[in-house]
């Protein structure tokens, strides 16, 4: 003998057995803590992946005389490796105006990189850490040789 069963209570034991199956609805939170959690875990991954990264690592600015002339963009691996990208403040919004650093060299609280424009000028840049935790040094563009500082503009 068999039972037959009519399909729109087929249906409705289906979702009954669904609706069982599932995982209770979270609990009600105060407004504002789901958020709050989640600043929180963004928060606390950005600082794992700063972790990875070395000291150099962001967004640098080479000023002179309180100008501003050449913006840098470092990637430290924090293991010996340094790569880079400069632009040049003063060169406008041409061609010759960016470019990558090549080579780049980091020696103890030293730095020293350079690069040359697609028109020929080269530059260099050589750079200290002080014991105030600021950067200094020189930067040679072509003949000039300017006394600069290097700061950081972006994390």
């Amino acid at each position: 003998m068999s039972v037959r069963i009519a399909p729109p209570v087929l249906a409705a034991l289906v979702i009954a057995a669904a609706a069982r199956a599932q995982p209770a609805p979270p609990a009600p939170q105060a407004p504002g803590a789901a958020s709050e959690d989640v600043d929180a875990r963004v928060r606390q991954s950005f600082a794992a992946a700063e972790s990875f990264q070395g000291r150099l690592d962001g967004g640098w600015t080479v000023s002179a005389g309180g100008h501003d002339l050449l913006q840098l963009q470092l990637v430290d691996n924090g293991k010996g490796r340094v790569e880079g990208a400069w632009r040049d403040l003063q060169g406008g919004l041409n061609a010759n105006a960016s470019g990558l650093i090549d080579p780049l060299t980091v020696s103890g609280d030293g730095l020293e990189l350079g690069f040359r424009r697609a028109d020929g000028l080269a530059f260099r840049l050589k750079e200290r850490l002080g014991s105030d935790g600021r950067w200094t040094g020189r930067l040679w563009r072509g003949d000039e040789a300017l006394d600069v500082t290097l700061r950081r503009t972006s994390p």
